[in-house]
């Protein structure tokens, strides 16, 4: 009888070749890629119009880079990648065949979020090593910008990263425990689709932060503006919020997995 970690090592393989045969790998490492790409056109064109006169042009750059990043490409990033790793099972009705594996139900849950979980952190790093890779080249073809003579503010971007993968889990945990229950995957994108535009819509709402995809939407520019007030990385609100919708959602998802869906 295999450990339960025995089990989660090969289930993880599993998730993991499974994973290569799905659009989840591009939307992950080629998606960073085409941001990055039409920023460094952008700065090589119009790079003293983006960038203040006279100041140290890493952290308006990274500012940008990442508000961008967070408010397009990661909101509709985290629902084509839960929806791309779960369609499999519902497309070839393969849920039954899954179960039949030598894992427990636990097993198969958590090593399926370990896959989105990794890759959303793939792809979260990645666009930061590009976002620091962009100013490097910057500071090489475009030596008038101010990026050679500047400090790389390591600090910053790794305090960036982590701000915006904590704000990601609560809506990882919606887009996971969706593309479970929804076998339809257009029905599920469409639900990313539709929170992604409410927010948009409501964004200068009092409430505004009660909708899932908020935090994650404006975690990029957020951090900046606690960098120029001297202010904590968190909100409490920020905490409370998201921890709130990763916990119900996670435990929903977990028992619709575990206890019920072994009879679909």
């Amino acid at each position: 009888m295999k450990t339960a970690l025995e089990q989660f090592t090969a289930a993880f393989k599993g998730e993991t070749i499974k994973a290569k045969g799905t659009a989840a790998y591009w939307l992950t490492y080629a998606g960073p890629f085409f941001i990055i790409g039409i920023y460094l056109l952008a700065y090589f064109f119009k790079g003293h119009d983006m960038l203040p006169a006279k100041t140290d042009p890493w952290i308006p750059m990274v500012t940008r880079v990442w508000a961008s990043a967070s408010m397009v490409f990661l909101p509709m990033y985290l629902i084509l990648l839960a929806s791309q790793l779960l369609n499999l099972e519902h497309k070839n009705s393969a849920w039954r065949i899954t179960y039949t594996l030598p894992y427990s139900k636990h097993v198969v849950f958590w090593s399926k979020f370990a896959m989105l979980l990794l890759l959303n952190v793939s792809a979260v790093v990645l666009t930061m090593i590009l976002t620091l890779g962009l100013g490097v080249t910057l500071s090489i073809i475009k030596p008038d910008l101010g990026f050679l003579v500047a400090n790389i503010p390591w600090k910053v971007a790794a305090a960036l990263m982590f701000k915006v993968l904590a704000c990601t889990m609560g809506i990882l945990s919606i887009y996971y425990y969706v593309s479970f229950e929804v076998k339809n995957q257009v029905k599920s994108i469409g639900v990313g689709i539709g929170l992604f535009i409410i927010t948009i819509i409501v964004a200068s709402w009092e409430y505004a932060y009660l909708i899932p995809t908020f935090y994650p939407m404006t975690s990029g520019s957020a951090y900046i503006e606690t960098i120029a007030k001297h202010t904590s990385m968190f909100t409490l609100k920020e905490i409370v919020v998201v921890s709130s919708y990763f916990f119900v959602f996670m435990v929903v998802a977990w028992y619709r997995t575990c206890h019920k869906r072994a009879a679909a």
